[in-house]
C-alpha cells in the first residue's frame, strides 16, 4: 500500500505509525536544525538521507543516531551538446543513520544491484544518471533508489518530501509499503496516477 498525504511533513511525521525506514531527499534549502527535528521525531530507527553536505553534517549530529555508512550517487549527465567528452559531473551525498541501540538492517545480499556485477560487490558509489534530463527534469534515478532500498530489510518506508514520488516507485518495485508526504497536492495527484499505472495499491492524498 502506498499512502499519499498532502500537507506539512513536520506536522504529519510525528503522528505516523511505526515504520522501518525513513528514506528521503529533502529540499535543498532545508536547514540543519529543522532536519534534525524531523529525524528525531520520526517513528523510525533507521534513516537513509540524500542531501547536501551541510544537511548530512547536521543529520549525523541528531541525538540518539549514529552514522552507519555513506554512499555517493554518481549523476553524471551529458551537456546539451551531448558531448560525452565533456559531461556535467554531479553527485548526491547519501548516508545511512541508525539509532545507536539497534542493529543495522542493511544486507547487501538482499538484492542484485543494477550497476554491480555480483551480489558480493556493493561499491559505495552508485551509478545514478538523472532522469528526464532532456526536458529539464532533475528527478532522482528510479533504479538507483530501488537498488538502495532493496538492500535494507524494511517493509514500511516513510518519505516526508515525496516530490515526484521516486521513493514510492522504488517501494512498488521492492514490494514495500510507503507513506509519502508532500505539500504540493498537484505533484501527489500526478504521482498517484503514475503509481497506479505501474500497479501500485494507492491511497489517494487526503
Amino acid at each position: 500500500m502506498i499512502n499519499l498525504i498532502h500537507g506539512d511533513a513536520f506536522e504529519h511525521v510525528p503522528n505516523l505509525e511505526r515504520h522501518d525506514l525513513l528514506l528521503t531527499d529533502p529540499p535543498f534549502d532545508l536547514d540543519g536544525q529543522h532536519l534534525q527535528r524531523l529525524i528525531a521525531n520520526a517513528p523510525v530507527d533507521h534513516v537513509v538521507l540524500l542531501g547536501t553536505l551541510r544537511q548530512i553534517v547536521a543529520a549525523c549530529a541528531t541525538p540518539g543516531y549514529t552514522l552507519a555508512f555513506d554512499l555517493v550517487l554518481d549523476a553524471a549527465t551529458p551537456k546539451d551538446s551531448k558531448s560525452y567528452r565533456q559531461p556535467h559531473y554531479t553527485h548526491t551525498n547519501v548516508v545511512y543513520l541508525r539509532q545507536t541501540h539497534v542493529a543495522s538492517i542493511f544486507d547487501r545480499r538482499r538484492g542484485q544491484r543494477e550497476d554491480a556485477f555480483s551480489a558480493s560487490y556493493w561499491p559505495s558509489i552508485v551509478r545514478a544518471p538523472r532522469d528526464r534530463v532532456a526536458d529539464g527534469g532533475y528527478a532522482k534515478n528510479e533504479q538507483a533508489i530501488t537498488d538502495i532500498m532493496a538492500a535494507f530489510a524494511a517493509g514500511r518506508i516513510i518519505d516526508p518530501f515525496a516530490g515526484t514520488c521516486t521513493t514510492g516507485i522504488a517501494a512498488c518495485n521492492n514490494g514495500c509499503s510507503a507513506t509519502l508526504i508532500d505539500h504540493d497536492r498537484e505533484s501527489l495527484l500526478n504521482a498517484r496516477d503514475n503509481l497506479m499505472f505501474i500497479g501500485g495499491d494507492v491511497k489517494a492524498p487526503n
